[in-house]
């Protein structure tokens, strides 16, 4: 009995999953950093400077990568959930529409700039030091903060987001994309897509923080994005994953990676081998209703 219950579960993913294709992004850096000086509608005024050049910058980068719209820039016409997974430097990005998911995950090449400040003139590599190590995080009770505010009296452009660009494209050692990604689409029970956003809704994701923080918070830690178009309105948020964190909004996103078939790959519900937590981590999927 138990053979044939395998059996008809291996028959089930078999049909549901169709045949996955492998792509490679060969896009300029250029042109998926053309809109840079563009905002998220729903982050403007409301973020701090470093995530504001984050998801400028490199977040467009690694959507370029994926052969993916700025959301933030170009909204969807439709209901969507993109969800996205960090971890080794090899990103996972999950669309969910009504009825199906499309999954790309990535297997070789990159999404970032590598960069060789070796590149840039001596005042150039103090600049890049400076915005870059200290300056965009502007830590009120750095030792170094009088003379970081003395060069910008000196060179207002250190507050220029358009210099950051240039001195990250001058350092940049590739001027292309090259991310090699595999893409499958994964068909859905009916009404899956309406019970995964009336959970994140009920998360309270439209009134939390951009940056969505944990406790217990690991060495090496793995984060998610997870962005929401309903109804003509969006919302992304950047969520560290913790160990033990069973959180709505963690319930939530842990139902879409098992509809995506990651299970195992991208989790965000997670612990360090404790039945105990094990068992409420459980708990808690089940009073979701998933």
């Amino acid at each position: 009995m138990k053979r044939l219950w395998k059996s008809i579960i291996v028959v089930l993913l078999f049909f549901s999953c169709k045949e996955s294709s492998i792509y490679r992004s060969n896009v300029s850096v250029n042109k998926v950093l053309a809109d840079t000086n563009t905002y998220i509608r729903t982050t403007k005024d409301s973020i701090s400077s470093i995530d504001s050049f984050q998801i400028a910058f490199y977040w467009r980068l690694l959507i370029g990568a994926f052969d993916e719209e700025d959301f933030g820039v170009k909204q969807p016409t439709e209901d969507i959930i993109r969800f996205t997974f960090f971890e080794d430097y090899n990103p996972v990005l999950v669309s969910f529409k009504k009825g199906s998911i499309t999954v790309k995950e990535s297997i070789g090449g990159y999404a970032n700039l590598a960069t060789d400040t070796s590149k840039l003139s001596d005042i150039e590599k103090l600049h890049y030091q400076v915005i870059f190590t200290r300056l965009i995080y502007r830590d009120p009770h750095r030792k170094l903060r009088r003379f970081d505010d003395s060069l910008v009296r000196v060179y207002p452009k250190l507050l220029d987001p358009s210099y950051y660009k240039y001195l990250e494209l001058k350092a940049a050692t590739r001027d292309r994309i090259g991310l090699t990604y595999e893409k499958r689409t994964v068909d859905v029970p009916e009404g899956a897509f309406q019970k995964v956003m009336n959970a994140i809704a009920q998360s309270g994701f439209w009134q939390l923080p951009y940056n969505v923080k944990c406790q217990n918070i690991p060495t090496d830690v793995s984060s998610y994005t997870i962005e929401v178009n309903q109804a003509g309105r969006y919302k992304m948020n950047s969520v560290l994953s913790c160990p033990n964190d069973s959180t709505k909004l963690n319930i939530a996103c842990q139902e879409i990676v098992k509809l995506a078939g990651l299970a195992g790959k991208a989790d965000v519900l997670w612990t360090f081998w404790s039945s105990k937590n094990e068992q409420r981590l459980t708990l808690a999927c089940c009073s979701m209703g998933f």
